[in-house]
């Protein structure tokens, strides 16, 4: 992998952090039903997502669920660290995506139903990269609502068919994510290690030594 891959999800990891200082002061406040709240559940939302490295979802459709595993970070591939998002479908696919767009471990072209089940199993930084990005154009919107069976805040990124990230009312953790054209999933953040070791397995990557824990 070549050096840019790495340098895009340092800058990723990195970005967020200063989306959420610029949320509080630089956007313009009319793009917002109620300010204050919508800033402050935005950046939390921001916040929470930066933390995270590994997640899990289900892809919810008329004909079937479909499982996720995304694990991020930096792995020893090649004789070099370089820094992606592996993620690992329940049937077995394997997608990966180490800074130059989304890829099928098999080394074909992922089709457009794979590309949507990579979007929608929720990695952290990329998720909150792709909100930062749009929320730094000052076009969102939080609202009340219930999602997974509890109550939750909705934070929708864009314009009337944009991205929409559920998260818990208590601590903004991510709970499910609407995507345009790409349908549900309901997200759980975190993974134990046995999960994150057989993420690696599966795509013959080892955890550098002396670096992050995904």
């Amino acid at each position: 992998m070549r050096a840019l891959g790495r340098f895009r999800f340092v800058a990723t990891a990195a970005g967020i952090p200063l989306c959420i200082a610029a949320l509080g002061v630089g956007l313009d406040a009319a793009a917002f039903d109620r300010p204050s709240a919508s800033v402050s559940l935005a950046a939390g939302a921001l916040r929470e997502l930066a933390g995270l490295h590994a997640m899990r979802g289900s892809e919810i459709s008329a004909r079937r669920s479909v499982s996720s595993i995304c694990v991020q970070g930096d792995f020893r591939h090649d004789g070099r660290i370089t820094g992606g998002a592996l993620v690992l479908l329940g049937d077995g696919t394997r997608l990966y995506d180490f800074g130059h767009g989304v890829r099928n471990y098999d080394g074909r072209l992922p089709t457009p139903v794979q590309r949507r089940r990579f979007q929608l199993a929720g990695c952290p930084l990329l998720l909150g990269d792709r909100l930062g990005s749009r929320l730094m154009k000052g076009v969102t919107a939080a609202r009340p609502t219930r999602a997974d069976g509890g109550w939750a805040y909705g934070v929708r990124v864009g314009r009337s068919s944009a991205l929409e990230l559920f998260v818990t009312r208590s601590t903004l953790r991510p709970l499910a994510l609407r995507l345009p054209g790409a349908g549900w999933s309901d997200l759980e953040p975190g993974a134990d290690r046995v999960a994150i070791a057989e993420v690696r397995r599966a795509f013959g990557l080892a955890r550098p030594e002396g670096r992050r824990r995904a």
